[in-house]
């Protein structure tokens, strides 16, 4: 989660990546990264994979957005699997597999 800081409005660049899975091979059916500004989606990036069905996968984007003092971002993923259950891999390892930037642009 960042929240755009008093005094800091403007342009922003916006960037995330997730390696999404499942708990064996040939179940993920559906693979979804997400962004939210204040609860709501403003940006998702997805895969379908129901005709083929994989073991895990890797998503990520970058986009530019007009923020203002007080907007919230957060990033999301989600994993539909057709048996077990999805995961999000690097949350708590030191593979670094998720991750979440922005870098404010002067312009």
């Amino acid at each position: 989660t960042f929240t755009v800081p008093a005094g800091e409005g403007g342009t922003y660049m916006i960037g995330a990546g997730a390696n999404i899975g499942a708990g064996t091979y040939s179940q993920l059916d559906h693979a979804i990264i997400y962004l939210l500004k204040d609860g709501t989606i403003t940006s998702n990036y997805g895969t379908a994979f129901q005709s083929n069905p994989v073991y895990n996968t890797n998503h990520s984007f970058t986009d530019v957005h007009v923020l203002e003092a007080g907007d919230v971002l957060t990033v999301n993923a989600y994993a539909n699997v057709n048996s077990g259950s999805g995961h999000v891999s690097g949350s708590g390892d030191s593979r670094r597999e998720t991750y979440f930037y922005g870098y404010k642009l002067i312009t």
